[in-house]
């Protein structure tokens, strides 16, 4: 709609960001094809990728578990 696009970041992701903008001053930040991603989109796929990284958190922090409790392996 025309208004700057404010989004509140944490310090480590801000530089994070920061290191991705670069020295940018104008243009899209995120793009695809050639296409500037909006906001809405750019939100999907980061929390997309967020929950990704969670669920491949939870496989490893249950595999730990599974071997701390049966260390010689699956059964018969």
């Amino acid at each position: 709609g025309g208004d700057p696009d404010r989004v509140m970041l944490s310090p480590r992701l801000a530089k994070i960001l920061g290191a991705h903008v670069g020295k940018r001053t104008d243009g899209p930040l995120f793009t695809a094809h050639g296409r500037r991603l909006s906001t809405r989109q750019v939100q999907r796929i980061v929390t997309a990728r967020v929950q990704e990284a969670h669920l491949t958190l939870a496989h490893i922090l249950c595999d730990l578990v599974e071997r701390g409790l049966f260390p010689e392996g699956p059964g018969p």
